[in-house]
Formats: C-alpha cells, structure tokens, sequence
C-alpha cells in the first residue's frame, strides 16, 4: 500500500463537495421534439492560433478594426472590434456536397488570407487528410466576400490537377502563407483580384511534380504551373511577393526554396546554399520576406538549416549569407535554438527595420538587414506580462507573453496605430499596444481545445471536469456554463515532481479520462499522459473547501519507468470489498502507446493493457494489479489469446496524425450490479480493436470479477470481420451500445443479464461507421441515442438522434455542421437532461438542448453536508434531507430559477451565519424564485441575509407542535419583498428584521404570518408598508399558544396585528399609520391575550375586539389625524380588563394605567353587544373629542364602574358618555397610587421577564 505526494492549489470554486447527491423528479407532460439551441462553454481560445490578420482600416476608429485568426484545427475566428471578440466564421460554412455534415479537416486551416482592398473578401485553404479531400476533388479553397458569412468554392474542374492542404503539421502551421493576393492590382480590372496559391499533390497525381496554382479572378477559377524540379510528396508552406517587382514570387516548400522572375513560368530551386561560415540546408523554407534593396529583390527566409537547427538566411544579387551567429548572441533566456523560426516582419512599413524571432523565443530587431541584431533599447526583445487580468485562465502564472509565439503583425492603416501588434500563438491571440513592450490576450469568443472527454459530478454545482490536450483538465460548475464563465485548469496544480524529473509546468498536459468517485464525488482520479516526454500519469483530484488538493498516483506504478506510454480509459466504482466504511474506490484504467496501437503479444508491449486497484480515502494508500483475461477459472486460452492479440488504444503523440491524437474510442463500460454487501458483482464491459488477419483478437470482453479476471464473451461484428476502433455505452435501461468505425452501431437487448450471451450483436442497419455512441432513458421514458456516425450515403460523420432507442433517427441543421466529435455525454441531471454535451477535438464543448418540451418538477437532493460559495445559482429545488447541514458562506449571492426552493427536511439543517451578508434572489432570467421551507423537525440559523424577488421568503411547515425555542432562528435578515409564514410549527425566533415592503405593490399581505404553531417570538423587527395598500397586516397570528410579539415597529400596514383565535402576550410595540378604515391591533376570538406597552398611533381603530378579553396595560393609543375613529372597539362578547388586581387593598398592576386619547374627533372606548370595559380604579386615561364612552351593552341593569380614572377633561359630564347603562365616574382624577420599587418578576417564555408592579395602598 503506498502514500501520495501533495499539492495544493487555491481556485475560487467555494466547493466542499463532501456529500452525495441524487436527482428526483416528477414528469407532468411527455416529450415534444423538436425546437433547439446551442451554447459554449468558455475555454478562452485554449488551442493554437497561427496566424493574425488586420484588414484594411477606412473607418478612422481602431475600435472597428476587422481582424481575422486562422487556427490549426478549430477553423477562422473574425474581430470586428479589434480583437475585443471574436466569432467563429467557419461554422458558416456549407455542409459538404451530399449536405450530411462537416468535415474535421475543414476546421483544418493551412493557409488565409485577406484581399489588401477590401477587409470582406477573404479566402482560405483547408485540410488534413486525402480522405475528405478527395470528396471536393481536391480542391478544398473556400473564399468569402461578406466575411465568412457565406462561403463558395471554386468552379468544379477548375483545378484539373487538384491540391490538397495539410493544415496541422508542426513545421507547416507555424509557417508562412501558401495563399496569397498578389499586393498588385489587376490592370484589367483595377482589382486585387489575383491569387497565388500551393499546398500539397493529391495522392494519386501522375509525375514527380508540385504545382502552382493562380487565379485571375478571386479564386472562382484556377491556371497551373509547374515548380520546375519539384518532387513528389513536396509541399508548399510559403509564397511572397513584393509589390515593386511584379513578376518575382519566391516560394518555400518542405524541401526546397524557389524563385521565379516570369510569373512562374520557370524557376530556380536550391535545397542549399554555401556562404563563408558553410553549407546550409534550405528544406522547410515557412517563411519568406521580400524588400527592395537598391532596386533589386534582397529575401529574407526562415526555414530549416540541418535537422534540428532552425535558421535565418539572407539573399541578395546572388549572395547568400546565414545571419545565425549575430542572432544568437547574447540571448540568455531562452537561446532555444532548435525552435522554428515563425515571426518574420518589418516594422512600421519601413524595410529598414526588420523583426525577427522564434516560435515561443526571444524576438530580435535589425536595422542592417540581418548584419547585427538587439532588442529595442539593446540586447533582448523580452515580451513580459506581468499581473495583467487579460490572461486565460490555462496562463495563470505565466510571466512571458511569448509563450507559444508563433507570428507578429502590426496594423498598418494608419500612423498612429502603428503601436498596435498582434501575435499569434499556442495560448491564444495576443494584442500590444505599445509595439510590443506588453502584451494583452484576446480570446473572447474563441474556444477550441482538444476535449477527450466531459465528466459530471452529480452535485448540488453539477461540477464538471474536461480533460484537454496541453492544458490538463478544465473545470467548472453546471451555472457557470450557462453564464459564460472561464473554466479553472489543473495545469499548474499538477506541477508535481516525485517520481519522474521530465515535467514542465505540469506533469500531465494531456487528461483522457477524469474518473469522478460515484460516493465521494469531490474525488476523481484523472489519467492520461504526457505526450511531450510519452509517460503515462495518473493523479488524484480532491475538492478539499475553496482548495484543490492534487496527489500524483506515481509510487511502483507499473508505467512510471516505461516510455512512449499513456493512460487512455478507465472507470472508478465504489470498492465491493468496502461496503461498510464506504471509504475505498475501486479503478480500473487501460494502459496503451503514446505514439502508435499496439498488441500486448508483440515484443516490448507485454505491459499494455488493463490495470485495477484500490484507493483508500480514508489512509490515501492505493495500489496497482495487473488484470487477468483468461476467464472465471483460469483456463479459458481463447480470451486470454484474443486480449493479447488486440490493439491497445492510443491518445497520439504531438506529431501524430489527426486520428491518433483525436482518439474517439471509449473502451470501458460500467454494467449493472448483481448481489450486495462483500458478494456485490459490478460488471464491466471492455472493447478492444483486433489486429488485421488475426481472427481471434479484440471484441467485447467482461469481468464479473470487479475488474481481476476478464472474458472474452462476444466478437460483435460478423464472424471474419475487422473489428475496429469502438465507443462503448451500457445504457440505464440494461442495453449495451457498441459504436465500431468502419463498420456500424452494434447492439444487444440482453448483455449477459440471463448469463447467455450473443455470438453476434445486431447491427443497426442505418450506419456503416460510427464513432461515438450516447444513450439514457430520459423523463417520461423516452429512450434517447446519439450516434456520431455515417449512414449509407453518407460521405461525412455527422450527429444523429433517436427519441425512440433508435426506431428512426433525425439530425438536427444546427449541431450538423458540428465535427470532430470525441465524446458525447447527456446531462445526468434529470433536470438538464435535455442537454447533450459535445466533446469535440477544435471546437471545445458545444452544449445542445433539444427542446423536450417536458414541464417537471425536478430536485437536486443534498444527503451530506455541504458549505454553499458566492455565485451560486440552482435552476432547480434543492433538497436538503438526512440530517445534512448546509451552510451558506459569507459575501455570496444565491440565485435560483423561476419557482425554484431551498427545501430543509426532517432532521437537516440550514446555516446562514455570517458577519457579512449573504443575498438569496432570482437567477437574471427569471421572474421569482420560491423562498427557503423548512420541514418537519427541519432546523435552521437565517442571520444577515437580504431576501430579495419572492413572494414566501421563508415558509417554516411541520406537524410539529413542540419543539425547543430556537430551533430555528431568522435574525438581523432585511426582506426586501418576501415574507415569512410559520405553519403547525414550535419553537421559531424571528428577531431584529427588517421587512420592507414601502415600494411594494400588494401581493405580500403579511410581514409575518403564524398558523397553529406555538412558542414563537417575534421580537425587535421592522415592517414597513405602502400605506395606499389595503388589506395589509404587519404580523398576523392565527392560533397558537405561547406567542410573543415584543417590541416590534410596524408602519403605515392597514392592521398593525392581528390575532385569531389564540391568545398572544403582545408587549411594547409602535405601530403608526395614517388612513382611514385601518386598525392598530385586531382581536378575534382571543380570550386573554395581554398587551401591555403597546404605542398605538393614527389608526381608525386603535384596538378592535370581538369575541375577545384582552388584559391591557399601559397602552398607549393617540389618533390626532380623524374627523371620526375609535381608541378601543369592544363588539360582541367582548370584555377589556383595564383595572388593576385587588385595586382596594395594595392594587397589583396586571391591567390599567392606558391612555386612549382622540383629541380632535371620535370615540374613546365602543361597546357593543354585550360588551364593555372593566377599569375600576384603574387610572385609565381616556378622551374622545365625541364621546369618551358609547355604545350599547344590551345590559340594560347594568353600571360600569369607571370611577379612578382620568377623562382629560374637567369637569366631565354626562354629555361625555352615551350608554345604554349607568356608569359610575368622577370628573377628574390624577392621583395614581405610588408604585413598589421591588416588582414581582415572571417569565412569558424566551428568556423575556415580565414584571408585576404593585402599590403600597388602594
């Protein structure tokens, strides 16, 4: 068992995916096809530019300059904002002739370039293999006259020799253009209308010959010419002109370098030359400049003088001299001398002035013609950049904006601008504006990596990994897709150094597979390889907080020593021998060849193949054993024969071919699980290639052993057949897909599930090659299959869809035009599982959404705990379940989508506890969202969040009528729409908010609302109103023991509080108001509610009862506003205690001493109806300007006894009462008793002490 090594790597995730998580939906309607869209995820450019152009410029406005990027495989991006954004314009690009797809060699682009007059008018060469050549009959130049939004090819048979282009070899896609506008006008048609173009013979061409091709016309028809003494097989990278000799052109090849004075009637062609310092090759001529020198052509060219020594060499008058030796003095950081020459320019339009450098190398300037060079100001041309917020994130601490260099241009249109360089390269495009003292990248819009794979992890951020070419493995989660957000790189965070020294910035740049753990999903363990130094590599991956923790699974490996080696398919399960701790997973990863396929059986390759092991979580130990194939028992020899006889895949090398280093297959599988505890059986399927001629090689082969010992079970195809490359999916409805190219889509209903398995598959019979295969039974049981693949007549690969398990099959125009497909993934998410994610080798990860028309409600269910970062955004319920605790950090900003909850069930917990603030609102696209809702025995701490774009801001459900006092607890929250609502609830605090509704337009009827729920405390918050709104009640409270509502401010609500049917302790509150009809407190049906301190002020009805005895204490209700209005309202059965205990003899203050004062108009107190206040000796204060006292009690023997209390007005008389009963009363009295200084103290609940005054004599 063996140890890792670690790193550590900040990324600003915010993730602590220490949980598991499943999906749950309800379907409500079945699937309508077809409506469509298409979205990109952010890669900023990670893929090679090679090459920049500026247009010409009449506009007098830089910011509307027209530039064009050419890249090697991931087509022409156009500017026309100066390289703020970019669009990709070859995605306009017709389907090919039958109209079934795009070719990934039409992304492919050798050569562009941009007529001198006319920034519009453009034109490009593409192409890769001989193969998709042959199907434009070799003539593969689009051209474009409105910037690549439509595009034409030239007139069939126009190219009678035919040419073909190969756009993404090394030597070649850092070179020179090998199309041209002549940069002389056509005399006829005053035009730049004249076209030099070369590539490559197609395959078949008769003679020893490479050709020249020109056309008079744009590029609608083409004139051959011969390269005198070319050879077949040589291709032309470079061709120039100079606009002062119009019959000279030079071109370079990968073998020679010719020049021609006639137009290319004839030429010179030298593969050396020999100067004073010795003899050179010319071989690789990518780059030539030409400039008048004293009326004759002086050339400049880069190529390749040796097999490793890349130089600069100059002719003149028939002198040749090599210009190495001045070049490479002094520079130190790095020489690089065995780097391609790729930047050659002059500067500023002066050809006195001449650039020069190599890819991804210090740049040097002459003023001589080669004789001496220096940087700007001595020495060397460094292009630093330092803490600039342009770079991509796969550059995050590079410090030379040279990395990956290729070609310098400058814009030339005006003076002025002419501090405005640009420069292609492996990371992206570049723009300077101080002539290159310091660098910006422009990537915006661009995106165009090498994806290998798309791994989800099925969390509450449905975080997602890409492994890529050079950059490692790129990450975001599921929103930030939808919100463009650059991903984050493990390049940097893998600069690890334990068991081998051969690594650069990262010691695994190319990432096939990022296995994520199915139980603990913040952990994947990523594969793949180095394809610079061909070892295989291995790392584990854990989301660790707002950290990522790196460690390189290297120790006894059993690749760590081999060369040309790498790691291209694997899986990862829940270990079958740790199902109590659940803290081991099990891997198994498929070892192949860096460089090329390769047998087991054959001599040096015995290691190849399939590996397992354990990694324990808990100790970090892991191991590595090499898998058996020769079936249950030991003893079966074919399986065993048959998986050493079979090709072992492989991701290419750097200088492979496009379909070594573009690798479709997906060799393992995941089956379906048999048994349980330590008898569990996790079947797996693997796929292998066989060999040409041998019979019994590859097939389908699988373990029922957890991945120890393997079988061959089946051959797939027809007996005798080559079984090619293959793309495996055993689908969540127990069908095994097997995508074959060359040869189908392979398919069986029973994959061994009876323990019988099919000599055959059955081959669908609409493909006859296929490169990937996706499937899913997806909401309202439609069985989706994606196939990347050829139908009869098809001439290209292109996507295919089936709703129906592939009953018939439709594509889609939009994803058509869609190539070079690596890998294909349906969301698992069953609330995105609409969207298919599309892998792709040049053109990134293009997310399709057909438009399943489906309305569902669907829930991400959170099991463990989870701490929730800034940025968050849920297009869906969350469901916290389990006993999880969820804890929002500080400084975030939730979002969620139209209805979307937060839901806390039985036994979780919500923690929103922060210093600083945290704000729940809707996602940018929606109307609202739903509010959180706590459930059952649900617990939660809400504090100095702000609620915003609901209606139910926190909803608090249960059953549960006792529980603790601060079960949960919402404090010190501001709601600026949103309510809360308390149901069948106990033990809720709700303290120091503050809900404001003033610019409201009246949906939200209630600050706060209680339905038969006990022990809640609504204490020291603020709800304020539109006071034109009707029907408003700040704090409403229906049924429901032990309630308190203490000390709370409430404005301008049509009722300040009301109570229904329970019996509140309602202390010390304000609430103010100025409208007619309105009510402070409203009582119905409450038999003893005690409200005491309250200050009641400009209400209609200060205090309104019916049905109710209220005990009330130092009240205070003043209504100065009104014509009209009652202090207390007593109606129907409704008895106000306002008289102290034992008022006689020591009087104890349980009532009395309220003002209830109407000044201007109104009605003090209001009985009716068997109603009436008891206030004997109580020193109420009470003043209506109309009646202080009026009404009926429909008691007609009976007397209130108000005397002892204080009617403001002196002398009062009988004209003040207005009664249908006698009332006992004096005038006039201020002579309140002296209270005790020690009062009685007694608990209401909440740790709150009321107090119980008493006085010393009645």
């Amino acid at each position: 068992m063996l140890k890792l090594v670690k790193r550590k790597l900040l990324l600003n995730l915010k993730l602590n995916l220490m949980k598991k998580l499943i999906f749950m939906f309800l379907l409500i309607l079945p699937l309508n096809l077809f409506s469509q869209n298409t979205r990109s995820l952010n890669f900023e450019c990670g893929g090679y530019v090679t090459g920049l152009y500026v247009g010409k410029n009449t506009t007098n406005n830089l910011n509307q300059q027209i530039l064009y990027a050419k890249t090697d495989i991931g087509g022409v991006y156009r500017s026309s904002n100066n390289g703020t954004n970019w669009i990709n314009i070859s995605s306009n690009i017709p389907l090919s002739p039958d109209s079934k797809g795009l070719m990934k060699t039409e992304l492919i682009t050798q050569g562009f370039s941009v007529n001198p007059d006319n920034p519009n008018e453009i034109i490009l060469c593409w192409g890769d293999n001989n193969t998709d050549g042959s199907i434009y009959e070799y003539r593969q130049i689009w051209r474009s006259s409105n910037g690549g939004q439509n595009w034409i090819l030239p007139t069939p048979g126009s190219i009678s020799e035919g040419v073909n282009f190969w756009g993404d070899n090394f030597d070649i896609k850092t070179g020179g253009e090998c199309i041209i506008y002549n940069p002389i006008k056509n005399i006829t048609t005053d035009k730049f209308d004249r076209i030099i173009m070369g590539g490559k013979a197609k395959p078949d061409q008769n003679g020893n010959v490479t050709y020249l091709f020109f056309s008079e016309n744009s590029g609608a028809t083409w004139t051959t010419k011969t390269l005198t003494n070319s050879i077949k097989g040589e291709t032309v990278i470079s061709i120039a002109m100079h606009k002062d000799f119009p019959d000279e052109i030079w071109v370079g090849t990968t073998h020679a370098l010719y020049r021609s004075t006639n137009y290319g009637n004839s030429w010179t062609r030298w593969t050396q030359f020999t100067d004073g310092s010795g003899t050179y090759n010319l071989n690789y001529s990518r780059r030539i400049l030409l400039r008048n020198k004293n009326g004759s052509v002086m050339a400049f060219i880069a190529h390749s003088n040796g097999i490793n020594n890349h130089g600069i060499t100059r002719f003149h008058n028939g002198n040749w001299k090599n210009l190495m030796s001045d070049f490479n003095s002094g520079i130190t950081t790095p020489p690089g001398s065995n780097n391609n020459f790729s930047t050659l320019m002059f500067i500023d339009g002066d050809e006195n002035k001449l650039l020069a450098g190599r890819l991804g190398r210090p740049i040097r300037m002459t003023t001589n013609d080669g004789d001496n060079w220096s940087g700007p100001n001595g020495g060397q041309f460094l292009f630093y950049q330092f803490n600039d917020n342009t770079y991509p994130n796969h550059q995050i601490f590079e410090n030379f904006a040279f990395t990956g260099l290729s070609h310098i241009v400058q814009n030339l249109n005006k003076p002025e601008w002419f501090n405005n360089w640009y420069v292609s390269g492996g990371a992206g495009a570049r723009k300077s504006t101080n002539a290159g003292a310091n660098w910006s990248y422009m990537t915006s819009g661009m995106n165009m990596p090498v994806v290998y794979d798309i791994s989800f992890e099925p969390g509450i951020y449905s975080y997602i990994q890409t492994p890529i070419s050079d950059w490692t493995n790129g990450v975001l989660g599921y929103n930030g897709s939808k919100t463009n957000q650059k991903l984050s790189y493990d390049r940097h965070g893998t600069q690890l150094d334990l068991c081998l020294t051969e690594i650069d910035d990262t010691y695994i740049p190319n990432v096939s597979r990022a296995l994520v753990s199915p139980y603990a999903t913040s952990y994947s363990y990523n594969i793949g390889g180095d394809v610079y130094y061909n070892r295989a590599k291995m790392y584990r991956r854990k989301i660790d907080g707002g950290n990522v923790d790196y460690q390189q699974m290297c120790v006894n490996a059993p690749w760590l020593n081999r060369e040309d080696r790498v790691l291209t398919d694997g899986l990862v399960y829940l270990s079958p021998f740790d199902n109590a701790s659940n803290n081991k997973d099990r891997f198994i990863v498929l070892l192949g060849k860096s460089s090329d396929k390769a047998a087991i059986g054959t001599t040096g390759n015995e290691d190849l193949g399939i590996y397992w092991g354990d990694y324990n979580r808990a100790t970090n130990d892991y191991s590595f054993s090499y898998a058996d194939f020769d079936g249950p028992n030991g003893e079966d020899q074919s399986s065993q024969e048959a998986y050493e006889n079979s090709l072992m895949p492989t991701l290419g090398n750097y200088t492979g071919t496009v379909g070594q280093l573009f690798s479709y297959q997906v060799n393992l599988a995941h089956g379906p699980k048999f048994g349980s505890g330590s008898n569990a059986v996790f079947r797996k399927y693997l796929y292998l290639e066989s060999q040409q001629g041998v019979e019994n090689s590859g097939g389908l082969f699988v373990s029922d052993a957890n991945g120890v010992n393997w079988q061959r079970k089946s051959n797939v195809v027809e007996s005798g057949t080559y079984k090619d490359e293959g793309c495996m999916k055993y689908t969540n409805y127990n069908k095994l897909f097997i995508a074959i190219k060359n040869r189908g889509l392979y398919y069986t209903n029973d994959p061994g599930l009876n323990g019988n398995w099919p000599s055959q598959f059955t081959k669908d019979p609409t493909f006859k090659s296929a490169l990937q295969v996706e499937a899913a039974q997806v909401l309202g049981g439609n069985k989706l299959v994606y196939v990347y693949g050829k139908k009869q007549n098809d001439d290209v690969h292109k996507l295919y869809m089936s709703t129906n398990d592939g009953q018939t099959w439709t594509s889609d125009p939009i994803i058509k035009n869609i190539s070079a497909i690596s890998s294909l993934k349906i969301n698992p998410n069953p609330c995105q599982n609409k969207e298919l994610w599309i892998g792709t080798s040049g053109m990134g990860v293009i997310i399709y959404t057909a438009s399943y028309q489906v309305n569902l409600a669907c829930a991400t269910i959170v099991h463990e705990s989870i701490e929730i970062g800034n940025n968050t955004e849920f297009s869906n319920d969350v469901i916290v379940q389990n006993n999880a605790e969820m804890k929002i950090l500080g400084n975030s900003v939730i979002k969620f989508s139209d209805g979307a909850k937060l839901i806390i069930e039985e036994g979780a917990k919500l923690i929103v506890d922060n210093q600083s603030n945290v704000t729940f609102t809707k996602s940018d696209d929606a109307s609202s969202w739903g509010g959180i809702e706590f459930r059952g025995t649900a617990k939660g701490i809400i504090k100095n969040a702000v609620f915003e774009n609901c209606q139910t801001a926190i909803n608090i459900v249960s059953g549960i009528s006792e529980m603790p006092a601060d079960t949960i607890i919402i404090e010190n929250n501001t709601f600026k729409n949103g309510n809360i609502q308390i149901s069948d609830r106990a033990g809720v605090k709700i303290v120091n908010n503050t809900f404001d509704y003033s610019t409201g337009n009246g949906q939200i009827l209630s600050g706060v609302g209680s339905t038969a729920s006990n022990n809640i405390l609504i204490k020291d918050n603020i709800i304020n109103y539109n006071e034109n709104l009707t029907q408003t009640v700040g704090i409403n409270i229906i049924y429901g023991n032990n309630v308190v509502i203490y000390n709370n401010q409430i404005n301008n609500c049509h009722t300040g509080i009301s109570a229904s049917n329970s019996s509140p302790h309602i202390y010390f509150n304000q609430i103010n108001f100025t409208s007619e009809g309105s009510t402070g407190i409203s009582l119905d049906n409450s038999l003893s509610p005690v409200l005491k301190g309250n200050s009641i002020t400009n209400y209609y009805t200060g205090i309104n009862n019916y049905l109710s005895s209220p005990v009330m204490y130092k009240n205070n209700i003043q209504n100065e506003l009104y014509s009209a209005g009652t202090g207390l309202s007593l109606i129907y059965n409704s008895i106000a205690k306002m008289e102290a205990d034992n008022y006689e003899n020591a009087p104890e203050w349980t009532a009395g001493l309220n003002e209830i004062l109407l000044p201007n108009a109104g009605i003090g107190i209001f009985v009716d109806n068997y109603s009436y206040p008891v206030m004997k000796c109580s020193f109420n204060k009470v003043f209506g300007e109309e009646y202080i006292m009026k009404g009926k009690t429909n008691f007609p023997n009976m007397t209130i006894d108000a005397i002892n209390n204080n009617w403001l007005r002196n002398p009062a008389s009988g004209n003040d009462f207005d009664l249908d009963c006698g009332i006992d009363y004096e005038t006039y009295s201020e002579n309140i008793p002296d209270f005790n200084n020690s009062p009685n103290l007694f608990s209401i609940g909440f740790n709150i002490q009321d107090r119980l005054f008493k006085s010393d004599e009645s």
